[in-house]
């Protein structure tokens, strides 16, 4: 969501600099101990994301180490319905351990930073950008990718939307408009156009002009509701 992409952006933009001021003031681009007399003790904001603050003028505090990366620790997450196991490094990414460590390919890297929507994947049912979540995070939670729609080798129902209507043309953003449209669906069954044109805002499309993929959601929706009024 828009709210969960300005949190980050916040996040990321004080670790970027801490990480920007550390290899600035060493004196072998951040690989060497920090010993510049300057050096002050972080404030909080920048400390959490390990970055550093000049000390105010006249000032003088004892230097600061550099700490150990934390060693990579055991994560277990139930992925597409099965439980798995695999070492998460502290700094590593849920994108970067599904497709580097677990081999799920289905989970696609677009920008890198929280913009383009092609890494979605589902967090205990919500959809998150994976590449700006932190691995360790998922242990013991339950993480869906579009992989995980498959039902005795059959297609969702909202693939098959999107073949008929034309929704699919290079394939890269599709898992994350897929995975995307189904949660807000899930919390939102009769939502119109509108409605779903505002949820897949932040799902980015080269290829197709977002037409035919809101064509397609709103005919898996109609037919949802129309299955949920005969079952009634």
């Amino acid at each position: 969501s828009a709210a969960y992409r300005r949190l980050l952006a916040g996040v990321l933009a004080r670790r970027a600099l801490g990480r920007a001021v550390a290899r600035a003031i060493s004196p072998e681009g951040g690989s060497a101990p920090l010993t510049h007399p300057a050096i002050a003790r972080p404030e909080p904001a920048l400390e959490r994301s390990e970055g550093l603050a000049a000390a105010p003028s006249g000032i003088s505090r004892p230097p600061l180490e550099r700490t150990e990366q934390a060693a990579p620790r055991r994560v277990r997450f139930v992925l597409n319905r099965r439980l798995r196991e695999a070492e998460a490094r502290a700094d590593q990414t849920l994108l970067e351990l599904l497709r580097d460590g677990l081999g799920v390919f289905d989970v696609k890297e677009g920008c890198d930073e929280g913009v383009c929507g092609a890494c979605t994947v589902l967090l205990d049912g919500r959809p998150v950008s994976s590449c700006l979540l932190l691995a360790p995070a998922v242990h013991g939670r339950t993480v869906l990718t579009v992989r995980g729609l498959e039902a005795d080798g059959a297609l969702h129902p909202l693939q098959e939307a999107f073949l008929r209507h034309g929704a699919v043309q290079c394939g890269f953003c599709t898992p994350g408009m897929l995975l995307t449209a189904l949660a807000f669906l899930e919390r939102r069954p009769a939502a119109g156009r509108e409605a779903l044109r505002r949820a897949l805002e932040g799902n980015l499309c080269r290829c197709t002009g977002y037409a035919k993929i809101l064509d397609a959601v709103e005919s898996y929706a109609r037919g949802q509701s129309l299955q949920d009024s005969h079952s009634g």
